[in-house]
Order: structure tokens, then sequence, then C-alpha cells
């Protein structure tokens, strides 16, 4: 949804919007760069160079800064995207037909793969590279994990498509992914 807020309009909150977006977007590859720790120049840099800040003894820390960004930033370019669908233009339902076919077709491997998890843990062990714990408590609890996000996958896919098709208003729409 990036290219939809960054895209320069015309109007006060599209600028309001555009600069908590380019803010959430520095806050997230900063974090992602200091939760790497000493991996990164960046992190030894200020560990080493500003008073007080070789007190953060974990970097992992800073992924909780990242997981906030990350849940604002599709927040935000859906936001946009939603306001977008009712100016009709073409660009717009290129985008969303082609999120709504990499969503189907993910979809329709998920549930494959979930079809396959019936039988044994197979694809878990070859995902995992032979890694993965096959105890029969653990073997459940990871199917059903894998039967929720198709599930949820497969919701959200239906929530999409009567949006875009105009079945449903905004506020049922939003509605909707809330519940999601």
């Amino acid at each position: 949804f990036a290219p939809f807020v960054a895209k320069k309009k015309k109007g006060e909150a599209n600028s309001q919007l555009r600069f908590v977006f380019w803010y959430f977007l520095g806050v997230g590859i900063f974090s992602l760069l200091m939760a790497a720790g000493q991996y990164t120049p960046v992190y030894m840099w200020f560990y080493n160079l500003i008073p007080g800040f070789n007190h953060f003894r974990w970097p992992s820390k800073f992924l909780q800064l990242f997981i906030y960004a990350s849940a604002i930033l599709p927040a935000i370019g859906f936001h946009v995207l939603l306001g977008r669908r009712r100016e009709h233009n073409k660009p717009f339902r290129q985008v969303a037909l082609a999120v709504f076919s990499v969503g189907s077709a993910l979809a329709v491997l998920a549930f494959f793969g979930y079809l396959s998890l019936r039988q044994s843990p197979g694809l878990l062990n070859t995902l995992t590279g032979g890694n993965f714990v096959n105890t029969p408590e653990h073997f459940a609890s990871t199917r059903s994990d894998y039967g929720q996000f198709v599930f949820f996958l497969a919701c959200s896919l239906a929530v999409f498509a009567l949006a875009f098709k105009k079945q449903i208003s905004d506020f049922w729409f939003s509605s909707a992914c809330l519940l999601l």
C-alpha cells in the first residue's frame, strides 16, 4: 500500500497522512537496523557514541517499535486505498485485482497445505528443514494454528472482494476488518 500513500496529491489531509506514513516508515527502518544489534554498524555507532545508549543491553527490544510501525503502515495504506476506491480510477482497479489474485493463489496453496497436514507432518518437516519437533501435542497445535491462518485468509479475501465490488459500505467493511 506504500505507493498509494507516497504519491503526492493535493489536500491538507493527504499531506498529514503522508507525514505520518514517512515517520512510521523511518521508525520501522531505524528500529529494524537497531534490532540487528552488532550485525549493523548503526547499533554499534549509537552504542559507542551516544551517552547512556550503552544501557540498552538487548537490541532486540527495538523490535517492539518495528512491530508497532509495521502495524500502522498497512493501516495507513489501506485507509488511502479505501479513499481511492471512490474515485473509480483504472490503476486502482488493477492494483486491487493484483492483490486479490495473489491473495487467492496464496489461499488455495495454504488450503492444500492444510489438507496435506491432516495425514502427517511431512510438510512441516520440509518447511523447517527437518527441525520440526514431532510430538503429537506440538503437531496438533501447529495444525490448529495453520487452520486458523487459512480460515482468516479466506475471510479476509471475502471481505476484500465484497468491499471492492461495492457490496458493503465503508462502515461494515471497517467493522469486518476490525473483527478479522
